[in-house]
């Protein structure tokens, strides 16, 4: 709880310093799009892409240099057929044939962040309408993962005792993030942007997803 609030506490504090008498342009973000789990082999394998959203708050300078700092939510679905994988990749499922007679019922898992980042817009000089930038900054990340638990349909000695169980997982802990992206300017009050990145937690085992976000720049 105590790192949470240390982030945090810098996390505001950087913006507000940032943001005051540096003659830059305040903007709001809006995106969705695609997660997808990496690493470790656990976490890619019993989840399938999932979706993202999340806002954020940007102060660029004339330099086009910005910090922004935004709240993403991604969701992870589960995956039956990937989760029985990593069972017998452990040795608990021993063959194919016996995947018919397990009944498994899992929910999904999600990870939310909340970062800081620095991001540099490098626009083209002949066209202001296109230009493309690279981020990078972290923050507090939060996954949590619910309750896996596998069953026999029949008595067949599949699973130790008949059944096993992954329990519900829920960590925080210092997070980083980075990606490039493309910003399309549509009109004085709107670009569209489109970037790919990688966010990773520092959780008791290291966890990383790919983000895929596009979305709507504002100036208010």
């Amino acid at each position: 709880m105590e790192t949470k609030k240390m982030i945090f506490g810098v996390m505001a504090l950087a913006m507000g310093i940032v943001s005051f008498g540096f003659g830059g342009e305040s903007l709001w973000y809006v995106h969705t799009g695609a997660s997808k789990a990496v690493s470790p082999s656990d976490f890619k394998d019993t989840y399938v892409q999932g979706f993202n959203v999340g806002g954020m708050y940007g102060y660029r300078l004339p330099s086009q240099m910005e910090f922004q700092i935004g709240l993403h939510y991604n969701n992870f679905s589960f995956d039956r057929a990937g989760f029985i994988d990593v069972l017998r990749t452990k040795g608990i499922v021993k063959s194919e044939e016996d995947e018919p007679y397990l009944n498994v019922d899992g929910g999904g898992a999600y990870a939310l962040n909340f970062y800081l980042n620095v991001k540099k817009f490098f626009p083209p000089p002949e066209d202001r309408r296109l230009g493309f930038y690279v981020y990078l900054g972290g923050g507090w990340f939060w996954l949590k993962k619910n309750a896996i638990t596998a069953s026999e349909y029949e008595q067949r000695e599949i699973l130790p005792n008949g059944e096993y169980a992954v329990p519900k997982i829920s960590k925080s802990g210092l997070g980083i993030g980075g990606g490039i992206g493309l910003d399309i300017f549509l009109d004085e009050h709107s670009n569209f942007f489109f970037d790919v990145g990688l966010s990773t937690g520092f959780l008791e085992e290291t966890h990383v997803f790919l983000p895929v976000k596009f979305g709507v720049l504002i100036r208010p």
